[in-house]
This record gives structure tokens, C-alpha cells and sequence, in this order.
């Protein structure tokens, strides 16, 4: 039997150096990016929400998720500011913290390893470091997402699938 993995939504932040970035560019309007002089493409949602706020956005989560519920009215029930609305959504139906990466037009390919920093490489800078990493839960979560929303088949006897 498979069992259903939840895990919290999380806010990406950048600590940059503003004398450290070659490039900013926005990623529709809910994230922006930054290329750095040490090859790192450092991602950050534009609002950032207070560790309480957080704390609503997650409880809102496991409420979406136990009930099923119109996002609007738990976000409403939680008082959670609709210009967090996306970080939900994100986590509901597209791809949590990797949901900037599949936006970014500049982007060619992307790559995941557990544990380790998402590789990504740009069409403009090459191959580069980026601050999003995926624990061991998370990764499995997204890869079954991701594979099911291609119709492609993962499993302990096909492992490897190509898009």
C-alpha cells in the first residue's frame, strides 16, 4: 500500500550580496532570480511571509489537504493574505520549490540529487549551483508528481525516466 507523503511549503530566500550578482531578472510575478559571480542561481519568492504566517500557510495546507476545500475560503478561515495564495498552490498542483525552475524560460535542463544543491544550467551562464535542496521525502514526492503529471511509469523495477 502507498502511503501519502506531506510535507510543509517552503519560502525561498536569498541572502545575496548585492555587489556579488551579474544578473537579476524576475520569474513571472512571484519570484525573482539571482546569478552570482560564484555560479550560483539563487532563487527567492518576491513576498515572504513571517515565521507565523508560515505557520497559518502550513496549517492551511494539512487543512487543504484533510478536507479538500476551496484554497480561497481556508486561506480566508486561517487569515492568510492572498498574495501568498501561489506558495499554496504551488504545493497543491504544480512543483513546490521547484516551481520557479520550470517557469524560467532561460533554464535548459535541471538536475536532482537528494541531499545536494539542484544543478541547473542556463542558457545565458552555463552550468550552475542553485539554493534549493530537496531532502530524501521531498524528492521522491515531486519525482511521482512530476512522472504521473507525463504519464510516464516510476517504479522500484523502472527507476529512471526520461521527459
Amino acid at each position: 500500500m502507498s502511503k501519502l507523503i506531506i510535507t510543509t511549503p517552503r519560502v525561498l530566500t536569498a541572502n545575496v550580496k548585492k555587489e556579488d550578482v551579474v544578473h537579476k531578472y524576475a520569474i513571472g510575478e512571484n519570484y525573482q532570480v539571482f546569478i552570482t559571480r560564484e555560479r550560483e542561481y539563487i532563487v527567492s519568492d518576491v513576498a515572504i511571509p513571517s515565521e507565523r504566517e508560515m505557520e497559518r500557510i502550513s496549517d492551511a495546507f494539512s487543512e487543504y489537504l484533510e478536507t479538500g476545500r476551496d484554497i480561497g475560503e481556508i486561506m480566508e478561515e486561517f487569515n492568510i493574505d492572498m498574495r501568498y495564495k501561489y506558495i499554496l498552490e504551488r504545493e497543491i498542483s504544480g512543483y513546490s520549490v521547484l516551481e520557479p525552475l520550470f517557469l524560467d524560460k532561460n533554464l535548459i535542463d535541471i538536475h536532482i540529487i537528494s541531499e545536494k544543491p539542484v544543478k541547473v544550467f542556463h542558457q545565458e551562464y552555463g552550468s550552475l549551483i542553485s539554493n534549493i535542496v530537496l531532502d530524501e521525502r521531498k524528492l521522491i514526492e515531486l519525482t511521482m508528481k512530476i512522472a504521473v503529471s507525463a504519464g510516464k511509469v516510476l517504479s522500484e523495477r523502472r527507476p529512471l525516466i526520461s521527459f
